[in-house]
């Protein structure tokens, strides 16, 4: 069964230089375009944002090191 085609829209987008070479070098290092990793970003940056709306709530990022607790303020 072929893949069903959404509709996509276009936006311009102005990056501060150094937070486009972090995205640009993290990109590299993953092995794929700034494009997917920008939309990658995003859909995680709505998961967090989506889940911080409910009173209490803290997202956590757990690795090697420990926690940290992330806080967004928007």
């Amino acid at each position: 069964m072929p893949a069903v085609e959404t509709e996509k829209v276009r936006r311009n987008l102005v990056l501060p230089q150094p937070l486009f070479q972090k995205l640009s070098e993290m990109a590299e290092r993953h092995g794929t375009s700034t494009t997917d990793l920008m939309k990658s970003a995003l859909k995680a940056g709505l998961v967090v944002l989506e889940a911080l709306q409910t009173p209490g709530t803290e997202v956590l990022i757990r690795d090697s090191r420990g926690e940290q607790t992330v806080r967004i303020v928007v």
